[in-house]
């Protein structure tokens, strides 16, 4: 009986330090998708520079890419977008249909259209569409991509 007694005591102690959750208000909301749409102008304006290091600035460490039946994760995501970009001289891109879903105050999934050219290194010139989503978390007080997934819907010269 005295386990039974300590056992219950234990669950309920455990379940007493479980964090309320709560609905978050349309402000709260509203301000947590704002920041993070600022956040996707940096991002895209990065990548415009062809700068790996200035645009890897906006991933976590250990973030998962997805991209031709595959991941990158980590290390390899960050040399693989280094050695992508190197294929440029130039690269412009617009975005559309831009969608950020809030899913926790730590959490955001944003979806959106790509419409890119660009110009290889030969300087031949390019042009595409690609669909992406990125998973954005916020880590250390500063919004970072964890998880993103980009699948190019036609490329073609320009």
């Amino acid at each position: 009986m005295r386990r039974l007694i300590f056992a219950g005591l234990a669950l309920a102690t455990l379940g007493a330090c479980q964090t309320a959750t709560r609905e978050l208000t349309e402000e709260e909301l509203s301000a947590i998708g704002d920041s993070v749409r600022q956040e996707l102008v940096g991002f895209r304006d990065s990548w415009d520079t062809l700068d790996p290091q200035q645009h890897l600035a906006y991933y976590s460490d250990d973030a998962w890419w997805g991209t031709n039946g595959q991941f990158l994760v980590g290390e390899g995501f960050r040399a693989g977008t280094a050695a992508y970009m190197a294929l440029f001289s130039e690269y412009e891109q617009e975005w559309d249909q831009i969608d950020v879903q809030v899913l926790s105050p730590d959490v955001v999934v944003t979806a959106l259209t790509v419409n890119f050219s660009t110009v290889n290194q030969a300087g031949e010139s390019g042009e595409g569409v690609e669909s992406m989503t990125l998973v954005w978390s916020r880590i250390g007080g500063e919004w970072k991509v964890v998880h993103g997934h980009g699948s190019v819907q036609q490329i073609s010269p320009a």
